[in-house]
């Protein structure tokens, strides 16, 4: 199916749930209420329609990735039944796309819903004026994130500081510093690139982050010290599967600079998804969603299947223990019979891929 195909079923969005920001149409300001009934049925189409597309399209289309984001919010409300498939459904297509044609994407739908015309300097006046929290809210947050399009990180964290919401301001502020580690690790400024991956909340974003500075950095030092610190601020949490999720995704980007590290990693990421019963299905709560009225954003943070983080560890363990000292016993210390075969099938292909 090509884009002009699906272009007729993103402009029916308009009349199904007003308001919602979809490819090839714009988001109205002040929209009525949706029907819940047309909504519902108009949801269902679009996921299916979506799915047929994303398994048959080679290269995958940017617009997918944009329409399934915008579309989960009123999925939740809905037809939350449809939500797990959403997000299976992004799981599969964000592994099919770089982070940058994701990061374009977003900012694309940043311009849909904020005029070209509209200045940081003139939102941020807007806000001081406004009487109303709400109102506050959603123009602080239009530019703070307008000035996180431009890369100026330290200015939006600025103007996210100023909000409001408490829920909302922590969400935005981890959007920053996530796209800023990202962006600095990109630049060579490691030093940059750590501290805002650190200043990272939720500690499955502060890992996906964390891990993502680490695969740009060849110096053993520098990585060693993030490492540490990294570990120690996910010590500090509470016992819970985002903890154990955390450790999870830390493990294999660790192993390659210390094997021994990203083992023990590997082994308290097993202790905590065995302590909660934990399985594979990732964390929703990482990934980030903003609505302030007018505006709305988001970001899918790491994956909603950790099966193949699960994998790239155990590979990477098995190929650093070639006599399967460490990795058979590790594998054998879930208790989720699930994950233990998944672990366990891993190292036999790597022991397929040595004997080849």
């Amino acid at each position: 199916m090509r884009r002009g195909d699906l272009d007729g079923l993103y402009w029916l969005g308009a009349y199904a749930i007003p308001g919602v920001n979809l490819p090839n149409r714009f988001p109205l300001t002040d929209p009525p209420a949706p029907d819940p009934v047309l909504a519902r049925v108009y949801i269902r189409a679009l996921v299916d329609v979506l799915s047929q597309v994303a398994v048959w399209a080679n290269p995958m289309p940017a617009h997918i990735y944009r329409a399934l984001v915008n579309i989960r919010p009123h999925a939740e409300r809905f037809a939350p039944d449809r939500v797990p498939q959403i997000d299976s459904l992004l799981a599969f297509v964000t592994s099919r796309l770089s982070p940058r044609a994701i990061a374009e994407a977003e900012q694309r739908d940043l311009e849909r819903v904020s005029p070209e015309t509209e200045k940081i300097e003139d939102l941020e006046l807007r806000a001081q004026l406004a009487r109303d929290e709400k109102i506050h809210d959603d123009l602080m947050a239009r530019a703070a994130y307008l000035a996180l399009t431009g890369k100026d990180f330290e200015r939006a964290l600025r103007l996210a500081a100023k909000l409001k919401d408490r829920g909302v301001r922590a969400e935005l502020r981890d959007l920053i510093h996530l796209r800023a580690a990202a962006e600095l690790s990109e630049r060579g400024q490691w030093e940059h690139a750590a501290e805002q991956a650190l200043a990272i909340e939720q500690p499955e974003r502060l890992a996906v982050a964390v891990a993502g500075v680490l695969q740009k950095l060849s110096d053993k030092d520098r990585a060693a010290l993030l490492i540490a610190q990294a570990q120690a601020r996910i010590e500090r949490l509470q016992t819970s599967a985002a903890k154990g999720r955390a450790f999870l995704y830390l493990a294999g980007p660790v192993m390659s600079f210390d094997v021994d590290q990203g083992r023990f990693l590997l082994s308290r990421a097993i202790e905590m998804f065995n302590a909660t019963r934990a399985d594979l299905n990732g964390a929703r709560e990482a990934a980030i969603r903003i609505e302030t009225g007018d505006f709305a954003t988001g970001s899918v943070v790491g994956s909603y299947d950790l099966s193949s983080v699960v994998i790239e560890a155990f590979k990477k363990l098995a190929k650093a223990d070639p006599e399967l000292i460490q990795a058979l016993p590790l594998a054998a210390r879930w208790e989720s019979a699930e994950i233990r075969a998944i672990a366990q099938a891993a190292i036999a292909r790597s022991l397929l891929e040595r004997v080849r």
